[in-house]
């Protein structure tokens, strides 16, 4: 899936709608004609910061295409039951249906979001959220990779992200590159000419493949821990147009 489903779009947006009614609820019960912040915290009972901790939890998950977001949203409808449940029991400012109503109709949204075909898909195929993977750009600069402190190879870039980077050898080192860089290991990376260093972190091994359609063979790497100056850098790279053409 190369975008995220509308239906976690609206879903997200739903959790938003949801948070901002709680205490909208409460001042137009109370028929305030003024906010009283801490009147209104009194106001909202335990049950309601449940509803919207999970309202939270569902929107981040939703928008994240999560496997845990069938579980969240369980969760979210069984704390609105609970909530309406004290409503219905004890409130005395609102009309005995509406409770009922609102749980009803809670189940019969999640129901129908539990059962939809693209929210199973991208649960059962996490790997498919293309719409997380950061942008690549194809820009080709020379890569220095630190092995330990006696071997450097040099190598480029084929395409770079805000994440990572595939690189393929220069000057027929691909065996040594296939052979030293085994997955999970962890290297140093320098992009830019050897005296003039554009960008630098720590990295880890995370694909080798071989030549296939446009892409060389090569090793995927992923960026670990880019100091905030790093990213500054990295992302002068990325929106630099003519730089690794």
């Amino acid at each position: 899936m190369n975008k995220r489903p509308k239906l976690l779009i609206f879903t997200s947006i739903a959790m938003i709608g949801i948070i901002i009614s709680i205490p909208l609820q409460i001042i137009l019960q109370t028929e305030a004609t003024a906010i009283n912040y801490n009147i209104l915290f009194q106001q909202i009972t335990i049950f309601n910061w449940a509803v919207m901790l999970f309202c939270l939890t569902t929107m981040s998950l939703a928008l994240n295409g999560h496997k845990l977001l069938s579980v969240s949203v369980i969760s979210l409808v069984l704390s609105i039951h609970i909530n309406n449940y004290f409503v219905f029991k004890y409130a005395s400012n609102i009309e005995w249906y509406m409770p009922l109503l609102a749980s009803s109709v809670s189940s019969l949204l999640a129901f129908i979001f539990l059962i939809n075909k693209s929210v199973r898909y991208t649960a059962k195929n996490q790997d498919k959220r293309w719409w997380l993977i950061p942008k690549r750009y194809q820009k080709t600069l020379p890569i220095w990779i630190v092995l330990d402190e006696n071997q450097c190879v040099l190598a480029h870039t084929f395409d770079l992200s805000k994440t990572g980077t595939f690189i393929s050898s220069l000057d027929g080192l691909e065996n040594k590159l296939q052979s030293q860089l085994e997955l999970g290991k962890e290297v140093k990376v320098l992009i830019g000419d050897k005296d003039d260093i554009e960008f630098h972190c720590n990295a880890s091994v995370v694909r080798k493949t071989e030549a296939k359609g446009n892409y060389p063979s090569g090793v995927g790497l992923h960026f670990d821990n880019i100091p905030i100056i790093e990213k500054f850098h990295l992302s002068r790279i990325l929106n630099n147009p003519t730089l690794g053409l």
